[in-house]
């Protein structure tokens, strides 16, 4: 078990085990994270000393990436405690006039915004009750605002403070602001494949909007308002959905006492 071989099919096993455990959520995931890989070790023919030694060292590896993922949580989180993305978003839904490629294009450059924290949850809680009524009143598919927004969240959780590239820079004990400097150039160029498979999901909500309104127009003789002229985006109100959405926003930090200092000195 001591060769290269053993300690990787171990290694690999302790992986599947520990993740198999998880998913069937019967206990605390603390519980199969800390002893599923301290029973790896025993059996590998490690004491409990060395297991002492293999956590000081991890925990001194990871170190850093700890304190900066403490730093981004709290520092984002304040930023959109107070609003600081809610202009942003709202001028964002009017500068769309409710025209469906812009829509979905638009839910791309918002999900790339509301995904600076490298944080999914916020970002799908930030997004997802901002869009939906504009996507509701449209007519656009719920499955198409869940994509774009997954994808616009995939590709800027490659900020350093993001899971993923800490997690790697401790693995290859590299700083991780290092590391995303070499994929800065892959990221932007993912940005605007993002931007690229928006617009084509939306042209492809356009035309299931048209032939909405062609069997409604031939059948019964009744149109879809919402859906009447896509290219316009008729019969949908974008600064009542953006003013009501700031609104709520508001009334969210309202009811959490939110305040800003105001002047210049600090006590």
């Amino acid at each position: 078990m001591t060769s290269p071989v053993g300690l990787t099919v171990v290694g690999l096993c302790t992986i599947l085990l520990t993740v198999g455990i998880l998913i069937r959520g019967k206990v605390n995931p603390i519980v199969p994270m800390t002893l599923v890989p301290i029973a790896a070790a025993l059996l590998t023919g490690h004491g409990f000393g060395d297991v002492g030694d293999f956590f000081g060292e991890g925990l001194e590896s990871v170190m850093n990436v700890v304190v900066m993922f403490i730093f981004a949580i709290i520092f984002f989180g304040i930023l959109q405690d107070v609003g600081l993305f809610t202009p942003i978003i709202t001028w964002l839904m009017r500068l769309t006039k409710g025209n469906v490629v812009a829509v979905t294009t638009g839910t791309a450059a918002i999900g790339v915004v509301a995904h600076l924290d490298g944080s999914g949850s916020t970002t799908f809680l930030l997004t997802i009750p901002a869009l939906l009524p504009l996507y509701k009143e449209i007519g656009i598919s719920r499955y198409v605002l869940i994509t774009i927004v997954a994808l616009a969240a995939s590709v800027m959780n490659m900020v350093p403070w993001g899971g993923p590239l800490g997690r790697a820079g401790a693995v290859v004990a590299e700083d991780p602001n290092q590391i995303w400097v070499k994929l800065l150039p892959i990221q932007a160029a993912a940005v605007i494949l993002v931007l690229i498979a928006a617009a084509l999901l939306g042209m492809r909500e356009q035309r299931k909007l048209r032939a909405r309104v062609a069997v409604n127009a031939g059948g019964a003789g009744v149109r879809d308002d919402a859906a009447a002229n896509p290219e316009a985006g008729s019969g949908v109100d974008v600064d009542r959905l953006a003013t009501e959405f700031a609104a709520r926003q508001k009334e969210e930090r309202d009811k959490a006492a939110y305040t800003y200092r105001r002047g210049r000195g600090v006590v």
